[in-house]
């Protein structure tokens, strides 16, 4: 399954090169988000290789849905996390692939295709990029570099004031646009701090596992134990994370993502 996955996520990844900067027609699904040529035709190349293997197996993945089959197993895919990213011509964009038993995550596979880069973990087996194992840093929070997810513009502007002490609290604060790849930013030292409030399972369910297996910590927004269902995380190197998730719970702040 560990090969099915790294093999899909690099043949969709080729899929996407192909189509990178070039005109390709870019459409607003029902949701205001963009949609590409390059989603559909990654994904169809992701379920392919999937289900020839383990016909079986269930499938959650962002444009195609669910397909509910028998098995204890699912598939959870985004052929393309940063599609705005991709449609404008700004590299950071890859592909998401987690695989679930009995809704436990056991495998997740981030793939960044412009840069080569593949982040593997596999439950309790640890994390690795490029085959070479990571780990979270050791960055303490003045001197943290944090992530926070672009929805925050789009949604009422309170929610941002209220984090206001938070990100006077870190060095520096960016926003990217690719969950999966504000984790395995955070799973492999390159940042420290990760937080999104508005996600859907196939943007972070990969991601998530990831950082844990490189000795991150994620919560839900309450540092609760998270699920790629919740659709909010905070994913930390663990030094600083429950002061995070006190400036977080505050009512007015949570109550609008809650």
């Amino acid at each position: 399954m560990r090969e099915t996955a790294i093999q899909a996520a690099r043949e969709a990844g080729d899929v996407l090169m192909m189509s990178f900067r070039k005109n390709l027609e870019a459409k607003r699904k029902s949701s205001g988000q963009l949609v590409t040529e390059a989603d559909i035709k990654s994904e169809k190349r992701i379920i392919e290789s999937i289900s020839n293997e383990f016909p079986e197996h269930s499938i959650l993945s962002e444009e195609a849905g669910e397909i509910r089959r028998s098995s204890h197993y699912k598939w959870i895919i985004d052929p393309l996390d940063g599609t705005n990213n991709f449609a404008y011509g700004f590299p950071y964009f890859g592909v998401s692939i987690a695989l679930e038993h009995q809704s436990e995550l056991i495998l997740g596979v981030v793939y960044l295709p412009f840069f080569n880069e593949l982040y593997v973990a596999e439950k309790n087996g640890g994390a690795s990029k490029n085959s070479k194992p990571i780990s979270v840093s050791e960055k303490g929070l003045n001197d943290a570099l944090m992530i926070y997810e672009s929805e925050l513009y789009f949604n009422d502007k309170e929610p941002l004031k209220k984090l206001g002490k938070l990100i006077d609290s870190v060095f520096t604060t960016r926003v990217f646009g690719a969950p999966s790849l504000d984790l395995v930013s955070v799973a492999s030292g390159e940042a420290d701090i990760c937080i999104h409030l508005t996600v859907e399972p196939e943007d972070i369910a990969a991601g998530g596992l990831i950082v844990e297996e490189a000795g991150g910590k994620v919560t839900d927004l309450d540092g609760r134990s998270w699920s790629p269902y919740k659709g909010q995380l905070v994913a930390t190197n663990g030094k600083a994370h429950s002061k995070i998730i006190e400036y977080l719970r505050g009512s007015s702040f949570q109550q609008s993502y809650n």
